[in-house]
């Protein structure tokens, strides 16, 4: 099974941390992992320094990152997509076979967006 993992932010936070054991325990379980980060970020080259396939969304800031990873997910890809945060969970809310982890509760602002990213999650 392809599963591709995509992260909440650049650079390597509580969150991204627990991307890593995600996708480490992934492959050890024998499945191709590809890390989907923002281009030039942390995330991404942690993700090729411990030797995962990777996707490099292209976009200026949070938005453009997200904008991408929307048209990337309906246009290229293959598998399973599992939002590592709200952020990649919202960009792609609606699309079929993903795995929504929200890291924590969402605050009172974020709260009707975790509702819309739960859509066929």
């Amino acid at each position: 099974m392809r599963l591709n993992i995509a992260t909440n932010q650049p650079w390597i936070g509580g969150g991204e941390v627990m991307l890593f054991h995600i996708a480490t325990a992934a492959r050890e379980l024998g499945h191709e992992v590809v890390v989907v980060a923002p281009h030039h970020s942390d995330v991404a080259q942690r993700a090729q320094h411990d030797g995962f396939a990777l996707v490099e969304i292209h976009g200026e800031g949070t938005r453009g990152y997200l904008t991408g990873l929307r048209r990337w997910a309906t246009q290229q890809r293959t598998g399973t997509l599992w939002c590592n945060g709200l952020r990649p969970a919202f960009a792609t809310a609606g699309l079929p076979d993903r795995v929504v982890q929200l890291h924590r509760l969402p605050s009172r602002p974020q709260q009707l967006a975790a509702v819309a990213v739960a859509a066929r999650a």
